[in-house]
């Protein structure tokens, strides 16, 4: 899995980007993708739960980073995704979109950070996010994380 970021362009509205689109392909004007560094089944922390295992913050809660294992026994239905980017790791700059590929192949085997032109199939776009600018300089460590929950197919 790999997380990828672009959109050096702003939107029409700065203060209120567009609704993510689900059947999008790609980001649009990817500046790079990074190795996801991190995947756990999590769930939420309940009030007052004493946690047996890591938690992590997201927004203003809280959630549970569950062992494979215990998946089921613990009920975890969510999918908690996480990688850092570096400041030198990709140009300087501004970004809007973030996205989750899976299947991505590199031109060349074992690189965690890819450039638009290290990739040979970019995969599959999973989930993309639509966001205010973010500024990117070489001092600055990003860290993304996403919390992912899942649908039934109808």
């Amino acid at each position: 899995m790999y997380l990828g970021i672009g959109k050096q362009d702003a939107w029409a509205n700065e203060k209120m980007p567009p609704k993510d689109d689900p059947k999008r392909k790609t980001i649009q004007d990817p500046i790079g993708y990074k190795k996801v560094k991190k995947v756990s089944l999590s769930r939420k922390l309940e009030e007052g739960e004493e946690p047996k295992y890591p938690t992590v913050n997201y927004g203003t809660q809280e959630f549970l980073l569950v062992p494979e294992e215990e998946g089921y026994n613990e009920q975890a239905d969510l999918v908690y995704v996480e990688t850092d980017i570096l400041g030198d790791e990709f140009k300087p700059g501004e970004y809007r979109q973030v996205g989750l590929y899976i299947e991505m192949k590199p031109k060349e085997e074992g690189k965690r950070v890819l450039l638009p032109q290290d990739v040979q199939d970019p995969g599959k776009l999973m989930v993309v996010e639509n966001r205010q600018q973010q500024n990117r300089t070489p001092d600055v460590q990003v860290k993304e994380i996403f919390i992912l929950s899942f649908a039934p197919i109808a």
